[in-house]
């Protein structure tokens, strides 16, 4: 009786938990037809939310094609006798980049005891950071042993190939010999282009050295020449000695009134230092309008430079160096220069002078 009691019992108990565990089973089914509602989510949902990610890269792993391209330091290669690269200074920056300087005096070529190598012009214009210069090749200077003493049509084609392998930071001045020379071999190469018909010309300017080429600078050997520089349209740029030398200001200005229509620049406004004499005859071809003269400031006192533009206007003074007669360190003469301009001339002034003059003087 006792053993059918227990096992009565323990059937029905054995029933009760089959019931509650159907129960159970019941629910859980119903819970999973639902949509998931916590923070994960299903395993479904991670992959979409995945694929919707890869569509959005984070910034830094964008694909290749989508980056925006670097911007070039290295405009263009050297085609021409010099295999380096040049900077383009105006994207570059350099010390003077902000300023957009123009030199309108510097060279190519050779002279014993300078560095006038043009890898050490384009390293120069690359560390400061000058927007162009315009070269003439000192080769073309009639001084054998110390150039190579060149004649008009070999200089000029020299000059020619180096433009043309830095176009975006050159231009060229040709380079003429009125004493041995003649001006039927400079003229082809006035109307050259540095690439196609419709490009920027290479030639800006024509250069007249009266000492290094052995004439005075009020020679009619030179008129030939400078009817030329009107026909095309070019600045004649004259090395600027003392009173009483070939290439003094007196002669120059004597020159420039048979062409008064020719911009002529006196480079150096004085060699060695002789500047009052140069600002003066400027001063008094601007008043009396019978000659357009300016003055470079290759090698010139800094002071003087003020004065002059404090005295003939600034509108007739050029920034111009010599380039590269101080060799690998060049421009760095010539700070003090810039700086005393700066802090003495209104910014209009200063920016004629370093830029604007020569932009619209050589048309670049």
């Amino acid at each position: 009786m006792n053993h059918s009691v227990r096992g009565f019992w323990f059937v029905l108990l054995l029933l009760g938990f089959l019931l509650v565990c159907g129960a159970q089973a019941c629910q859980g089914s119903q819970v999973k037809q639902e949509p998931p509602t916590g923070r994960e989510g299903s395993s479904s949902n991670k992959e979409e939310r995945g694929q919707a990610n890869a569509k959005e890269p984070q910034e830094g792993n964008e694909p290749s094609s989508q980056r925006e391209a670097p911007r070039e330091t290295v405009p263009e290669k050297s085609n021409g006798p010099e295999s380096s690269t040049a900077t383009d200074s105006s994207a570059s920056g350099g010390v003077w980049g902000g300023l957009n300087i123009i030199d309108v005096h510097a060279h190519i070529g050779s002279f014993r005891g300078f560095d006038l190598s043009t890898p050490t012009l384009m390293s120069n214009i690359q560390k400061f950071g000058v927007q162009m210069a315009l070269i003439s090749n000192i080769d073309g200077a009639n001084l054998p042993g110390s150039t190579a003493n060149l004649d008009e049509t070999k200089a000029n084609q020299a000059t020619v190939d180096t433009v043309r392998a830095y176009s975006k930071q050159l231009r060229g001045i040709a380079w003429s010999r009125p004493n041995d020379g003649s001006p039927s071999k400079v003229e082809p190469f006035l109307s050259m282009k540095i690439a196609g018909a419709t490009s920027p010309r290479i030639f800006v300017g024509m250069k007249f050295h009266p000492e290094m080429n052995q004439f005075e600078a009020d020679s009619a050997k030179i008129d030939p020449y400078m009817k030329l520089c009107a026909k095309y349209k070019l600045v004649a740029v004259f090395h600027n000695g003392g009173p009483g030398s070939n290439s003094s200001p007196e002669r120059i200005y004597k020159a420039a009134q048979r062409f008064p229509t020719v911009p002529v620049v006196l480079y150096h406004m004085g060699f060695g230092g002789q500047h009052q004499a140069s600002i003066q005859v400027a001063k008094e071809a601007k008043q009396k309008k019978n000659a357009l003269l300016y003055l470079g400031t290759a090698q010139a006192d800094p002071n003087a430079v003020v004065q002059a533009v404090q005295e003939v206007g600034s509108d007739r003074v050029m920034f111009g160096t010599d380039a590269t007669y101080y060799g690998a360190d060049h421009y760095d003469r010539y700070k003090a220069m810039i700086d005393l301009m700066k802090s003495k001339l209104s910014a209009a002034d200063f920016q004629k002078v370093v830029r604007e003059n020569a932009k619209q003087i050589f048309g670049l």
